[in-house]
C-alpha cells in the first residue's frame, strides 16, 4: 500500500491545539484575531553561543544559557555575565572593550549585540561571572556535509506524487531537471543572511571588511599605546632618572675643579717653602 504523505495544512479552530508535521500549534491563548490575521511559525534552532564557567567556580550558582537570535548584529567581542547581590541582577560587559550594555534580573532574560542571554534556574552569589563567547569558536563545530558529488539530489521532486515504495517521486519534468541544483547555485546571489539583506558573497566581503578594519584599529591603538609609554617613560627619566650627557658634563666640571685645586694646593705650597727660605 502506498506510503500517504503527511498534510501540507490543518485547520484549528480558535482556541484549539493541532498538529502539523510533527509540530503542535496552541491557539488558546490568541485573543483579538481578526480574519486574514497570520502568523509565520519559524523552527530553526537557534545557535547557541559557548558559556565559561563561573569565575569563583561556585558549582551551587549554575550556568546561564545564551543563544544567537540576530547574526546581523555580532560583534568581535566576548561577554562578562556578572552578578550582584545587592541589586539582584546581573551586569553584561563587552571583553576586552569593557563597555557595559546592560542590566538583567535574576531569573530573566535579555538581548545584547544579537545574542539571547538567559539566567532562568540560576542561584549565583555575590561577584559570580561567566563568559560568553558567541563567535570566538563559530568556526570549530563546521564539517564538511557532503563529501561525494554524485549523491547530490539536483533533481527537483514533486511534493504530492510518491512512487510505489511509498516515497516522493520526481518531479514530472524527470530526475535530470536540475531544479534543486539551480536554487543552490541561487544562494550565491540570494538575500540569505542578515534578515533578508545579504547574501553569501556579501555577507563574507562584509565579514573581511570587518576583520581589515579591526587589525588596522588594533594595530594604530597599539602603535599610540606604544608612543604613550615611551611618553611617559622619558618623563620619568628627566626627573628620576640618570642623563649620561648631563653626568659627563658634571665629570668634566669636577676633573677642571679637581685641577683647579691641584694647582691652588701647588702654589700655596711654593709660597710657603719660599717664605721659609727667606727667613733663613
Amino acid at each position: 500500500m502506498p506510503k500517504t504523505n503527511p498534510p501540507v495544512s490543518i485547520t484549528i479552530a480558535p482556541g484549539a491545539t493541532g498538529t502539523l508535521d510533527g509540530v503542535d500549534i496552541d491557539t488558546s491563548g490568541l485573543t483579538g484575531a481578526a480574519a486574514g490575521d497570520t502568523w509565520d511559525i519559524q523552527l530553526t534552532a537557534q545557535p547557541a553561543a559557548k558559556v565559561i564557567g563561573n569565575g569563583n567556580n561556585d558549582p551551587l550558582a549554575g550556568d546561564p544559557t545564551a543563544y544567537i537570535q540576530d547574526v546581523s548584529q555580532l560583534t568581535d567581542q566576548d561577554y562578562r555575565l556578572r552578578f550582584d547581590a545587592a541589586s539582584n541582577q546581573y551586569s553584561v560587559t563587552r571583553v576586552p572593550e569593557g563597555t557595559v550594555l546592560g542590566q538583567i534580573a535574576a531569573g530573566d532574560k535579555a538581548v545584547f549585540d544579537g545574542v539571547e542571554i538567559n539566567t532562568d534556574g540560576m542561584n549565583p552569589a555575590e561577584g559570580n561571572s561567566w563568559l560568553i563567547q558567541p563567535t570566538r569558536a563559530a568556526a570549530g563545530d563546521m564539517q564538511v556535509a557532503i563529501t561525494d558529488p554524485a549523491k547530490v539530489a539536483a533533481a527537483g521532486w514533486d511534493a504530492d506524487a510518491v512512487d510505489t515504495n511509498g516515497n516522493p517521486a520526481p518531479s514530472p519534468a524527470g530526475s535530470a531537471n536540475g531544479d534543486n541544483a539551480l536554487m543552490l547555485a541561487a544562494l550565491r546571489s540570494g538575500k540569505v543572511l542578515g534578515n533578508g539583506t545579504m547574501g553569501l558573497n556579501e555577507a563574507y566581503s562584509q565579514l573581511v571588511n570587518t576583520v581589515a578594519v579591526k587589525t588596522q584599529s588594533n594595530t594604530t591603538a597599539q602603535k599610540a599605546q606604544e608612543s604613550l609609554i615611551q611618553q611617559n617613560y622619558s618623563a620619568q627619566q628627566a626627573v628620576s632618572g640618570v642623563n649620561l650627557d648631563e653626568e659627563y658634563i658634571n665629570l668634566q666640571q669636577f676633573q677642571e675643579q679637581y685641577r683647579a685645586a691641584a694647582r691652588l694646593i701647588d702654589t700655596a705650597s711654593t709660597l710657603f717653602d719660599t717664605l721659609l727660605s727667606l727667613r733663613s
